[in-house]
């Protein structure tokens, strides 16, 4: 194949027992090759050490040992090897006995070492590295008991991190990191300390009728001062519009400390913005479903996503959704290749409506 279709796989081997449940296959055997595959380089192969000891002088190609792995799930440190794929010498080699003799000498010098380095970051404010001003958005507070505005708030922060993620001048947090602050009481400096950043974005939604109140404060970690700061008092069909400008707005103002944006990443930010809230709401639950990953959870997000598209057949990140299930049900399909058609169409009709 050519090398732009070529798909290039990552393996992983495992010896161990596994339970046979209709089409799955359970148990740690399974999961511990699964679990070697994630760490695997692209195009390459990892052994486990049990698969290891059964395979030494049946394979015909050289094994070089890749440390003991922590893998999820799994308690105990693992044994992993990895497949020399061209067969010649290994760039390096070491002597393990030596190595195990100078473990403890190096273990104290490296302690010491990382006790003084935590010393100098935890108390002089440090900047990611290209002097880049670094951003984490915090989880927007939904000041409504009803559970659609906190999804929608949920929503909003998840867009405006990768609205801000397209601004190569920013360095900005991903989600996972900052979803641990949710519903928590909060020091900004330690949220600085923590995520290593210059600059803290948080925010709070509110659903009154058919308007919304959206509110963004950006704060200086350094000097607790707030940078930037402003509200929104709109119909809820202008909710979007608002997030829009509130990932410009915070662009503008860091830019202003990094230079100018130049005018490709501003057009890269802006994405096609939804045209129906309700759509919008059931895309929300839909991503929610989706990250379980699950039969029960994919058919959940199925439906959702139809009930979406049919108030909304242009919402492009409901169709690029829509793709991402029907990848995941590759899982467990009957009929791959219908399925796998269904997925590239998904996404193909999305990059057409919003490229």
């Amino acid at each position: 194949m050519p090398a732009a279709r070529a798909i290039v796989f990552r393996i992983g081997v495992n010896l161990g027992d596994v339970v046979v449940e209709g089409d799955d296959l359970l148990g740690d055997g399974v999961n511990m090759a699964a679990r070697l595959e994630q760490l695997c380089d692209p195009g390459g192969v990892l052994v486990s050490g049990t698969a290891y000891d059964h395979m030494q002088g049946k394979l015909g190609l050289p094994l070089d040992f890749a440390g003991e792995q922590q893998v999820k799930n799994i308690s105990r440190l693992v044994p992993a090897y990895r497949v020399r794929m061209n067969g010649g010498k290994p760039r390096f080699a070491f002597d393990r006995r030596r190595l195990r003799r100078l473990a403890p000498r190096m273990a104290a010098f490296l302690a010491a070492l990382l006790l003084a380095a935590g010393g100098a970051w935890w108390f002089v404010p440090t900047e990611h590295a290209g002097n880049k001003p670094s951003i984490a958005v915090l989880p927007f507070e939904s000041l409504g008991s009803d559970e659609a505005t906190g999804h929608l708030a949920n929503g909003i922060t998840e867009d405006i991190i990768t609205d801000l993620a397209r601004f190569r001048e920013f360095e900005v947090i991903a989600r996972n990191s900052t979803e641990v602050y949710k519903n928590k009481a909060i020091d900004i400096g330690d949220v600085g300390r923590e995520l290593k950043v210059r600059y803290v974005l948080e925010g709070s939604i509110q659903r009154q009728g058919d308007r919304f109140r959206v509110t963004g404060q950006l704060i200086d970690v350094m000097s607790g001062a707030y940078v930037w700061s402003e509200r929104w008092d709109r119909p809820a069909a202008d909710v979007f519009e608002v997030q829009a400008e509130l990932s410009q707005q915070v662009a503008g103002t860091l830019s202003g400390i990094a230079g100018t944006i130049i005018t490709a990443d501003r057009e890269a930010a802006r994405r096609k913005l939804p045209s129906n809230l309700n759509a919008y709401d059931l895309f929300v639950f839909a991503s929610e479903a989706k990250q379980k990953e699950s039969r029960e959870s994919i058919a959940e997000c199925f439906l959702l996503l139809k009930q979406a598209l049919e108030i909304d057949p242009k919402f492009a990140r409901a169709w690029t959704l829509l793709g991402s299930c029907h990848a995941i049900s590759l899982r467990w399909t009957d009929n791959w290749d219908e399925t796998s058609k269904r997925y590239m169409e998904s996404m193909r009709h999305a990059v057409e409506l919003d490229p």
